[in-house]
């Protein structure tokens, strides 16, 4: 790896205009991704999942169907509602939090992890679709099909865990701050990196960019549903590096399934239109 990262610093000197662009490219996909919709719903998604009301609704959902067949610890619920209101790796954190104080098991983690790590909402219905209703449709095709995979690993519920402490606003406003800048460090780096597979091989220019950023993904895409829907299924190994930072310990297996799962299924709807 050594060796790789050696050759990728002399081809940046090599080739400096794929610097140039990676920063015009980078402030777009951070002004949509980072300012336009995460950041201020990972501060807002992670008050509302620890306020006293949403225990109430939680406490509702922990009893129903659909969360009992995940056989997941209840007290996983506030994060995965965290990650569902503000998108990836908003959830990470605190799933890595109650692995690491064996609040729930690794298995339990890992499924969490690939249930509750999914693109911005805001950023997939407002941002990356032709229309509202377009995007509502993704972002539901996006649950589901999380829902559907996480199904498919096995895990023992977790009994007897400490209810999920309320969150204060400073708290909130500082974890979401270190997760922003975790998202927007791997936005501007991985984006570099997609303008320099670009200027080594123009032809890949927008498979690059679909394979390293989510958000640069969609730029390059300039209105292509299909490379759109695949941008949004694969989210970029930008996402995957963001989920390994918060979550170090938690395997991965399961939301790279997700991942793979969601492109085909989003492919197929955009086929199928």
């Amino acid at each position: 790896m050594e060796v790789l990262y050696i050759a990728t610093a002399i081809l940046f000197l090599i080739f400096p205009e794929a610097s140039a662009e990676a920063s015009s490219i980078a402030c777009t996909a951070l002004k949509n991704v980072v300012i336009k919709s995460l950041f201020p719903m990972m501060v807002l998604s992670r008050l509302i999942s620890h306020a006293r009301i949403t225990a109430r609704i939680t406490g509702r959902l922990a009893k129903s169907p659909l969360w009992k067949k995940l056989n997941l610890s209840d007290t996983l619920l506030p994060a995965v509602l965290t990650g569902f209101l503000s998108g990836l790796p908003s959830a990470s954190r605190e799933i890595n939090i109650l692995q690491r104080e064996e609040v729930i098991t690794e298995d339990e983690g890992r499924k969490a992890l690939s249930l509750a790590s999914l693109p911005s909402p805001a950023f997939v219905i407002l941002v990356a679709s032709e229309t509202v209703g377009k995007g509502i449709f993704r972002y539901l095709a996006l649950v589901v099909t999380a829902y559907c995979v996480t199904l498919l690993y096995p895990s023992t519920k977790s009994r007897g865990a400490p209810a999920s402490a309320k969150m204060t606003f400073t708290q909130a406003l500082s974890s979401s701050v270190n997760s922003a800048l975790l998202v927007s460090g791997n936005i501007v780096f991985f984006c570099a990196l997609s303008c320099l597979a670009s200027a080594l091989l123009p032809r890949i220019r927008q498979a690059s960019a679909l394979f390293f950023e989510m958000g640069c993904g969609v730029i390059f895409a300039r209105g292509n549903s299909l490379l759109i829907a695949t941008a949004l299924g694969w989210c970029g190994l930008s996402a995957l590096c963001q989920i390994r930072a918060e979550a170090p310990n938690t395997d991965l297996a399961p939301y790279i399934v997700t991942r793979i799962a969601s492109c085909v299924v989003l492919l197929l709807f955009e086929f199928l239109q």
